[in-house]
């Protein structure tokens, strides 16, 4: 039984911006809406074909995504466009969009469903001949036992347009491990590549498309697990049998040299994860790669083989990125034109002649350019219509000390209204931690936050101790303790009170997921800090959380790894779990969810609310039927910003520094 609902043609007229132009006009304005911030993205992602002819857009046309397919000659040329466009079902929401040959792509899709009374996310991969627009659904779910994941791409296989390799396992099989599967994108027929390993829940391959490693769990979750294909004998074997790899804190980033050498993700004696080569031939490490010592490494640079590590990035303050030799490329050309600018690389034609980029700011949504050798640009659409840069608020990187004297990387972002430093005191204030917990913040466009600045507000978001990419013992500082966290979080709202910066009487903590946990822990612990506490899909009791996740597989193991040392000590969550704490809460309260939301369950509001209304709690509530954890519905998303922005104004009256 599928769980997707079907595609549907539709003639809606193609849409093409023109000429690059990142300026914006200086006339006065009011605030922009709520709705304007409460917009989807216009394009949720975007591919560019093989020969460089056509683009393949996911486009946000009022409130529901579609696929709209450009001729790239005719519309930079004037002609008329004939709509080439297939829209998405109901509550459908898209991955990505990738062409496969010069006439038909691929998107992947997910759907958020109840079923037997689970929240779930599936998802589908849709084939579509560019030609004719017909669409069908490349692997479909169904059996016995429900498949989830009929969307999992191990390999495009650039070299063959007819096949990609598939991870999913039988109709009627256990769909913890997947088999390894060579599926036509026409018709979807496939054949058997590697059969599924117990243990493996995902296989890395090599450049050529061969399977070479296998990761996962065992033992219900809790212990990490890595099988790997000796080069020499052919024999797959545990990751014991190579000496220094270690599964459960190291990463397999890419396979190179046809299965010879790994490219592993790996701390290896320092604090921050660097990345490091190990020969898998003389069973040892052969070289360290690249490793900061403040940042951990994130995502490598490959050659156009495949085979070789040219670069690697991280995330400091933004994404940045390390090339280790000089590498000619249309992207480092564009690169150098948007100097200044988040440049966040898309697609690229097969010559790498054209390529396709997300260019925005910390103040900019952003727009989707084609960047052609050469120097030519074309701004193809903008990502959020409405909001220009020059409306929104200033945000600067900074670090605050706790109160153990860790150091702690934080983003203000100012009122639109506030140009210099010395304006910057007695400013009514949001502490915005993000969620996860375990993801972080960076210093870009955050359209929470700018909706807050654009209200009169200052927003401090902090990565506070657990979040990742600061190094090991950062990370472990957090993790081992969710009070730590919850302790950063409050001392950052004391900061900005100490330096004078918030005004003490309009200040308010908000968040989303984990960040609404420590919205609703802050407004039950320290009062005294906050007016008021905004907590969106929010994490409201653990052990109702513990059960929930008790549901799906190894599921118990996430959330020992999860919640910590909380799981450990039943009196340390009862002391930091918000449902226990709602008679304590005395500031007014506003609360959103969607009801089929399989992050955090639709009944952790529901057991929320109730207790807040035992305890005679100010409270403002907010449900959203057949919405998921991000509020991917636009109409839900616009309304709950309209409901925020309005019990702000009630509760902390008008900001003086919002513009009028």
């Amino acid at each position: 039984m599928s769980l997707m609902k079907s595609f549907w043609v539709s003639a809606v007229g193609a849409i093409l911006g023109a000429t690059f132009c990142l300026t914006t006009s200086a006339t006065a304005k009011p605030a922009p809406s709520p709705s304007l911030f409460g917009q989807l993205p216009t394009v949720y992602d975007a591919a560019i074909s093989p020969n460089g002819k056509e683009i393949a857009i996911l486009q946000n046309s009022q409130g529901q995504y579609l696929l709209n397919v450009v001729d790239l000659d005719a519309a930079t040329s004037g002609k008329a466009l004939e709509p080439r466009i297939v829209s998405f079902g109901d509550g459908v929401k898209p991955q990505y969009v990738k062409w496969v040959s010069n006439d038909r792509v691929m998107i992947s899709v997910w759907q958020s469903q109840i079923y037997r009374g689970i929240p779930l996310n599936s998802g589908f991969l849709h084939t579509i001949d560019t030609r004719s627009m017909k669409a069908r659904i490349l692997i479909e779910g169904g059996g016995d036992v429900i498949r989830q994941f009929n969307n999992v791409v191990l390999d495009w296989l650039e070299d063959d347009p007819n096949h990609i390799l598939m991870e999913f396992a039988g109709k009627n099989d256990d769909q913890t491990w997947p088999d390894v599967r060579k599926v036509n994108v026409k018709s979807g027929k496939n054949t058997l590549v590697k059969k599924r390993l117990r243990g493996v829940n995902d296989w890395k391959t090599d450049a050529e498309g061969v399977p070479r490693v296998g990761v996962g769990y065992r033992k219900e979750g809790e212990e990490a697990f890595m099988s790997i294909q000796d080069p020499v004998t052919g024999d797959w074997e545990r990751a014991e049998h190579y000496p220094g790899i270690d599964p459960d804190s190291m990463s397999v980033v890419a396979v190179t040299q046809g299965g010879k050498s790994l490219i592993l993700s790996a701390y290896r004696g320092k604090d921050t994860r660097g990345l490091h080569r190990y020969d898998l031939v003389n069973k040892t490490f052969a070289e360290t790669i690249y490793q900061n010592d403040e940042y951990d490494v994130g995502n490598v640079i490959l050659s156009k083989d495949g085979n070789e590590i040219v670069g690697a990035s991280f995330v400091a303050e933004s994404t940045e990125r390390i090339l280790f030799d000089a590498y000619d490329s249309t992207y480092e050309e564009a690169l150098a034109l948007f100097d200044g600018f988040d440049v966040a690389f898309v697609d690229q034609s097969e010559d790498a002649s054209k390529i396709l980029l997300r260019v925005s700011s910390p103040t900019d949504p952003g727009n989707l350019f084609l960047f052609e050798r050469g120097g030519k640009v074309t701004r193809i659409l903008n990502n959020l219509p409405g909001l220009d840069s020059d409306e929104m608020g200033l945000v600067i990187a900074m670090r605050y000390t706790a109160r153990d004297g860790a150091k702690i990387p934080a983003f203000v972002t100012l009122p639109p209204t506030i140009n210099d430093t010395p304006q910057f005191k007695n400013v009514p204030t949001i502490i915005l931690p993000h969620g996860g917990p375990y993801s972080r913040d960076s210093k870009r466009f955050d359209y929470l936050a700018q909706f807050f600045a654009t209200r009169g507000y200052a927003v401090l978001q902090m990565n506070f101790r657990g979040s990742e990419g600061y190094g090991k013992s950062f990370a472990d500082a957090g993790r081992d303790s969710w009070v730590v966290m919850q302790e950063d979080v409050e001392d950052g709202m004391r900061w900005m009170l100490e330096k004078g910066y918030a005004d003490p009487d309009k200040t308010c903590i908000a968040g989303w997921s984990y960040g609404g946990y420590a919205a609703l822990m802050g407004a039950a612990k320290t009062p005294d800090l906050y007016k008021c506490s905004i907590a969106i899909a929010a994490l409201s009791d653990i052990p109702e959380a513990i059960q929930d996740a008790k549901k799906y597989r190894n599921g118990e193991a996430r959330a020992e790894r999860t919640f910590g040392t909380l799981m450990a000590d039943k009196a340390l969550m009862r002391a930091n779990n918000p449902v226990d704490h709602a008679d304590s809460i005395t500031i007014p309260v506003f609360m959103a969810h969607g009801e089929v939301d399989s992050a955090v369950e639709f009944d952790q509001f529901k057991t929320m609310k109730r207790q807040l209304e035992k305890a005679d709690v100010d409270g403002t509530y907010m449900a959203f039927d057949d919405e998921d954890h991000y509020m991917s519905n636009q109409a839900n998303r616009q309304a709950m910003l309209i409901g925020i922005d309005a019990f702000l104004r009630r509760v902390n009256g008008p900001s003086p520094f919002e513009k009028k």
